[in-house]
């Protein structure tokens, strides 16, 4: 089945990024998020594309500083407000970061039109 290979290479992606045996990627969630609709190898990579570039640091995490420096190239007024709002909604434990599990749930429900004003060209 394509959607369990694709999640598979996910999976296999982040552990080799933290060098370790332990991540905290709820394979289970993630399935059921895309039970119905299913992306495509083409989406999963610009996820992992666009987070990689956005941890410039290359710690695992994206912060505020790292999103807003990207975001910068936008001109986008209020750019504060904007990341702050953005930063809530993936940062789902609140540790004022965002691990790729993070942003790959929420990159996911963008792509999958889960959030109404959010949705993927």
């Amino acid at each position: 089945m394509h959607e369990k290979s694709s999640v598979s290479n996910l999976y296999e992606e982040e552990k080799q990024r933290n060098h370790s045996t332990t991540i905290t990627f709820n394979l289970s969630e993630y399935i059921t998020m895309s039970a119905n609709k299913e992306l495509t190898q083409e989406q999963i990579d610009e996820i992992n594309h666009s987070f990689q570039e956005l941890d410039k640091n290359q710690n695992g995490y994206v912060n505020k500083s790292e999103i807003k420096e990207r975001m910068k190239k936008t001109h986008l007024e209020d750019l504060d407000v904007i990341v702050d709002h953005y930063l809530r909604k993936m940062d789902q434990n609140a540790d004022e970061q965002v691990s790729y599990d993070e942003y790959l749930k929420f990159m996911t429900a963008i792509y999958l039109g889960e959030h109404k004003n959010l949705r993927k060209k």
